[in-house]
């Protein structure tokens, strides 16, 4: 039987064909494929599995290239370059593809399982900061960028909350100061309502395991 693929990384990338070729998309790298939207939530491009990707080869501060078995896609190439916006979020995309290409089939192991992450809009007050947020099987946590300096941290347990406000914002509460800025509750808001309906239906799958216990 076929071990359940895991979410292990999603996020943005600048997908490199050349001049006037060039296009950002949604990537999502799980234990069994490498996947490709038009954008977060959006429609799917390509997927191909992960034991068809045969390198990964560091292009520069920001860029990495992919090289597959055999063509993919609708270019039906078998390199793919990709570039992060910093260095570090290339670091992170670099680090678990080796990882996953290293291990075999079922083999590959997480400290926590990813739900799933994203850019989100962090509101306080008039104030509003652009923090990268992951939610796994055991925390909501946010960090400075995508693959940057973590902030702040909530463990599952300490979740009393989790409330819509309008058709693309959120609030989580915690039982406690949690956040950088020393309060109890965050204010998110997402790009647009179908990138918020994932946080929630990630918090509601946390729910339906038993995992948290929350109002809504």
């Amino acid at each position: 039987m076929m071990p359940e693929a895991h979410l292990v990384c999603e996020g943005f990338l600048l997908k490199r064909r050349g001049a006037f070729q060039n296009r950002t998309r949604w990537f999502r790298l799980t234990t069994s494929e490498f996947q490709y939207f038009t954008t977060e939530e959006g429609d799917m491009i390509a997927s191909f599995p992960i034991d068809k990707i045969i390198g990964v080869t560091e292009e520069g501060s920001t860029q990495f290239e992919l090289i597959q078995r055999q063509p993919f896609g609708a270019s039906q190439r078998t390199r793919m370059l990709l570039e992060a916006k910093t260095g570090s979020e290339k670091r992170k995309w670099v680090g678990l593809l080796k990882k996953l290409i290293g291990a075999n089939q079922g083999e590959y192991q997480a400290e926590e399982e990813l739900i799933c992450e994203g850019c989100l809009n962090k509101i306080r007050g008039a104030v509003k900061r652009q923090r990268w947020f992951r939610l796994t099987d055991k925390s909501i946590s946010y960090y400075a960028e995508n693959g940057g300096t973590l902030m702040a941290s909530l463990g599952l347990s300490h979740i009393e909350a989790v409330k819509s406000l309008d058709s693309d914002t959120f609030i989580v509460h915690g039982d406690y100061n949690f956040s950088a800025s020393g309060k109890r509750d965050m204010t998110l808001k997402c790009s647009y309502s179908a990138v918020k309906k994932k946080w929630m239906h990630g918090f509601k799958r946390l729910q339906d395991e038993g995992l948290i216990k929350v109002k809504y």
